[in-house]
């Protein structure tokens, strides 16, 4: 049999080289397990070479390509590669070489360079050859972004095969042939072996060895199989020209060699991946490439220097082989220029777009403002309006959902602002979920905020990602440059970043004016959003300066007055603004992923004043309320946390109640019923705080593991004898509670009139100014003392909440108020 044979065979395993794979971790041969491998093979091949074991015999070559036919088919069944159609022609192929082979020992064409050469084994081998090339390129294309790559693969390899072609007619074929009457095709046919197989080896190398590229134990075995095969073709053309005997160890050895690793590729574990596809990058221009650019630019030198005394036909088929070498060489230096500027426009565009959406990015937006605002005319009317846009409690999303889906709906959003805009409006993404729209017509400010809220509207139908639905709203801002405004001359500021900043300003002051809107900047907002900025840095400090402190007003019996508890509530004594309420600095804690360590300081400061409180005689029945965040409960220590805290300062877990609003409760219901189960299981008291401002859903206190159900101070306020919906309503949620087993406290309550009422309905504890405000824990031993008065027979009218008040030095401000 040929070598041609065995050069197909081995090509078919090539072709696995040049497709993309993704090697498998738990196929990869131990190192000792290949320096076996290696050992063997070494002592094989020299008993070979020394003629110890007769194993060149083309018996052998026939038993070797039936054995790489079997195991091709055994591994497409075994391992199922994908691509399957490229592998489908490799076994085809395998097919045509073994019936070539047992065609060209029957007919002995090896050495017959005559007229009477039977021509049908070299037909079916080149078949066998250009099926070869068919897959090579099936395997090349199945990867993703390798499509653009394939012309570059095989301009390397007609590189090599045209050289190698031109050099062996040049100084192998036309001087050993030129005078003994061998027909053209019987010398062409001898040249295209060797040329196919270097076009192969060379397309497969660059494949191959890419720049991050891991080859595994199949694909190493692959190109050692295409190495000798390349080497047979060598010595099998040097047989056929009779510079080497027919029956050389050296004419078989290195096909026999070349199956062997052939069958090894294929029945090797890690050949099912050497096809998968794999992403990659962009093909560099690497040393390989050079050389053969300058094989290709230079062969046509050297084979000049045998042409003068070559027949026509010989110097024309050399002149179309030196043609299509420049030519191809010419074409890989175009194709490198040519990749050169796409890459550099595709750096220009991803500097300038962003990553996630593809939308313009903010040095985009910049560049664009700046060309903008040189167009205004100074004496006309135009401005240039910008919205940005913010998406409201956008971080909910990241973490209780992940960042993938976080990322997937900004796509979503992205793709929805773009179908809302018209034509000459720009739509840029400038970071995180915050995006802004230039508008590009003319506009008044009716006009623009009218389109503001055509946007904001349009965010309220539902956005379905991954099977997943959302409602979100987004706070918008709004600002317009125009010519001669002298006072956004500012030092230090150019005009694209005031009008940002401005743009900016008036979007904070929509989240802060209870987002879901939109606000128009003025000059009276810098002040507030100065403020927030201030109150932002200064609150990553306020814990280690020690500027937090609690205050505590305490949970009272209305029949006798009989504190039950206190609830815990934080201050903020800032350098500049004074003492600070929550509503001023939560939503910011929020926001800046702060609330957790400032939660954290609260509860520890919580219960180490009530351990020290029970010290006091009448207080040691005292338990303590503190109000918890939704972001507190995805921490996934919490549990922990309050456990070791109750240790710390030997609490009972009864001696802790822990508040939640409606509002933190809907943010992320799954989440709060798997934590709140866990804290409920510990033995401590858990409420929902603010009852009634917000969904107030039945099914939440029946699934939620609820002992206590605070009724907001909004039910309070309106009771009166004219006014009997408050009081119904209030009676309602007593009834609701009562038949849920859940314990009522009111809050807000300051009058007496209020007191009689809601002991009338059912409620029996409350808190509120009418019995004490907040106190620091210094000042609550005073309070409980006013308190008792009631206990030891004063009357309510007696004690009022004026005389408490006068009585010691409290914060007057309640939290949330």
């Amino acid at each position: 049999m040929s070598g041609k044979m065995r050069d197909a065979d081995f090509d078919t395993i090539l072709v696995p080289c040049g497709a993309d794979w993704v090697p498998e971790a738990d196929t990869a041969p131990s190192p000792d397990a290949s320096r076996r491998r290696s050992v063997i093979g070494s002592l094989a091949f020299i008993a070979v070479i020394l003629d110890f074991v007769p194993v060149a015999g083309p018996w052998v070559l026939g038993l070797v390509s039936v054995a790489a036919l079997s195991a091709a088919l055994f591994g497409m069944k075994k391992y199922r590669p994908k691509p399957a159609w490229p592998w489908a022609m490799v076994v085809v192929a395998l097919s045509l070489f073994v019936v070539e082979g047992v065609l060209r020992v029957r007919f002995n064409t090896l050495g017959n360079l005559t007229v009477h050469r039977n021509l049908d084994p070299d037909f079916l081998s080149l078949i066998g050859y250009a099926l070869l090339m068919v897959a090579l390129y099936g395997f090349l294309i199945s990867r993703p972004h390798a499509k653009r790559r394939r012309f570059g693969v095989f301009y390397d390899g007609g590189i090599a095969a045209l050289a190698l072609l031109a050099v062996s007619w040049v100084f192998l074929i036309e001087p050993i042939l030129g005078r003994s009457g061998t027909p053209n095709s019987v010398r062409i046919i001898l040249v295209s072996y060797p040329a196919i197989a270097a076009f192969l080896l060379v397309a497969n190398f660059q494949i191959a060895f890419s720049p991050g590229h891991q080859r595994s134990e199949s694909e190493r075995l692959v190109f050692i199989s295409l190495v000798w095969l390349f080497v047979g073709d060598i010595f099998q053309l040097c047989a056929e020209l009779h510079l080497v005997a027919s029956a050389h160890v050296l004419v078989n050895i290195p096909f026999i060699v070349s199956y062997a690793a052939v069958t090894a590729a294929m029945l090797e574990p890690s050949m099912k991946t050497l096809f998968t596809p794999r992403l990659e990058g962009s093909e560099p221009w690497n040393p390989t490439r050079v050389v053969l650019v300058a094989i290709g630019l230079g062969t046509p030198s050297l084979l000049f220097l045998r042409l003068q005394n070559e027949n026509f036909d010989t110097r024309l088929g050399l002149f179309i082989t030196v043609m299509l070498l420049s030519g191809i060489a010419i074409l890989q230096i175009v194709r490198a220029l040519y990749d050169v500027e796409r890459s550099e426009s595709r750096l220009q565009h991803q500097a300038m777009h962003d990553a996630l959406t593809g939308l313009p990015n903010r040095r985009y937006l910049e560049r664009y403002l700046e060309r903008a605002l040189e167009g205004l005319s100074l004496e006309g009317e135009e401005k240039i309006g910008v919205l940005f846009l913010d998406l409201d409690r956008f971080k909910l999303i990241n973490d209780t959902l992940g960042h993938a889906q976080g990322d997937a709906l900004l796509v979503e959003v992205a793709r929805r602002l773009q179908a809302s805009v018209r034509p000459d409006d720009l739509v840029t993404r400038i970071g995180g979920d915050e995006f802004v729209v230039v508008l590009g017509e003319v506009v008044s400010v009716e006009s623009a905020s009218e389109f503001a809220n055509q946007i904001r509207r349009t965010f309220r139908e539902p956005f379905n990602v991954a099977e997943v639905e959302f409602v979100i709203s987004a706070s918008i801002g709004l600002a317009f440059a125009q010519p001669n405004q002298g006072a956004r001359a500012r030092v230090g500021f150019n005009e694209v970043e005031i009008l940002l900043r401005e743009a900016d300003t008036a979007m904070y002051q929509a989240k802060d004016g209870g987002r879901d809107s939109i606000a128009v900047y003025e000059e009276s907002m810098r002040t507030s959003v100065l403020e927030r900025v201030e109150l932002e840095r200064d609150l990553r400090h306020a814990v280690r300066r020690g500027e937090l402190q609690l205050v505590f007003q305490p949970i009272v019996e209305m029949k006798d007055h009989q504190v039950l508890g206190m609830e815990a509530l934080v201050r903020w004594s800032h350098p500049t603004f004074g003492v600070l309420l929550p509503s001023r600095f939560i939503h910011l804690a929020e926001e800046t992923e702060l609330i957790n360590e400032l939660g954290i300081w609260v509860l520890n400061e919580a219960l180490r004043v009530l351990a020290e409180s029970r010290k006091t005689p009448g207080m040691e029945h005292l338990t303590v309320s503190v109000n918890l965040s939704v972001n507190q409960l995805r921490d996934e220590l919490l549990v922990q946390r309050v456990t070791h805290m109750l240790a710390i300062h030997g609490l009972s877990a009864s001696s802790l109640c822990l508040e939640l609003t409606e509002s933190e409760i809907i943010r992320d219901p799954e989440c709060a019923i798997k934590t709140l189960n866990a804290l409920r299981e510990l033995g401590i008291t858990l409420a929902v705080d603010d009852f009634g401002t917000q969904y107030s859903s039945l099914s939440y206190l029946q699934r939620l593991p609820f002992d206590v159900l605070k009724i907001d101070r909004s039910f309070v306020e309106p009771l009166s004898e004219e006014n009997t919906v408050s009081e119904s309503l209030v009676a309602a949620i007593v009834v609701m509670a009562n038949a849920l087993g859940i314990r009522t406290v009111v809050e807000g309550v300051e009058t007496m009139d209020q007191a009689r009422r809601l002991r009338a309905v059912g409620c029996s504890v409350a808190q509120g100014y009418l019995y004490a405000r907040p106190a620091r824990i210094d000042q609550l031993p005073h309070v409980l003392n006013l308190l008792s008065v009631r206990r030891s027979g004063a009357t309510l009218d007696q004690v009022s909440s004026d005389e408490v008040r006068d009585s010691v030095e409290l914060v007057s401000l309640r939290h949330g108020a």
